[in-house]
């Protein structure tokens, strides 16, 4: 199958939506390339998972329907890093296939739009309860003034759940002048501030 028919095919699966677009060249450092901070806050898969995966990618390469996708969205000097794909890639380059461009494709958009893309693309993968709940605890920090709705639908939980993560943190009033601070906050100054100084923030939020 030539590149342009896998390009073709992709484009009718679920994967080619809004936001996910071909990628038009292959990065120099294909092989070495680092997973984006956001998608490394999910587990990889286990190493029996792992070895079925590279022997799936040696004999058939990488499905045309789930590519690895890229991205430059909150990436340091326009640099590519890995938005969904992480095992896909890592099998790929331990096996030393030929890369192709039907193998990949680019998001790009809002750093919002990514946070939602990696977080739905990784849920559908049968996160359990516990690993669920934790990524909604990794959203709180990161983002405390997003609304519970959205949090919940993003990190599949219900909206209890995320009020009781909450309850904590809204009880220390540090914590609840750094939320009014950022609710006050346009939302160009919010995302901003999220794109340069994202992992600044967790962190602060961390010991409160």
């Amino acid at each position: 199958m030539s590149d342009t028919s896998a390009v073709r095919r992709m484009e009718k699966t679920e994967i080619a939506r809004k936001g996910v677009i071909p990628l038009l060249t292959l990065p120099p450092d294909i092989a070495e390339l680092k997973a984006h901070p956001e998608a490394d806050i999910f587990p990889m898969a286990d190493e029996h998972a792992s070895a079925g995966l590279r022997e799936s990618i040696r004999k058939h390469g990488i499905k045309a329907e789930e590519p690895i996708i890229l991205t430059r969205v909150g990436v340091p000097e326009g640099k590519f890093q890995i938005a969904d794909g992480r095992n896909r890639h890592a099998a790929a380059a331990a096996v030393a296939i030929e890369w192709k461009l039907a193998d990949f494709r680019e998001f790009v958009g809002t750093f919002d739009e990514l946070v939602e893309f990696i977080g739905q693309r990784n849920l559908r993968r049968h996160m359990d309860g516990k690993a669920k709940e934790a990524y909604a605890k990794r959203l709180i920090d990161r983002y405390p003034g997003w609304p519970t709705r959205r949090l919940a639908a993003l990190a599949g939980v219900s909206h209890t759940t995320i009020a009781n993560l909450r309850k904590p943190k809204e009880e220390d009033p540090t914590y609840k002048a750094l939320l009014g601070a950022w609710q006050k906050a346009s939302e160009e100054a919010q995302a901003r501030f999220v794109e340069f100084y994202k992992i600044d923030l967790a962190e602060m939020l961390k010991p409160l």
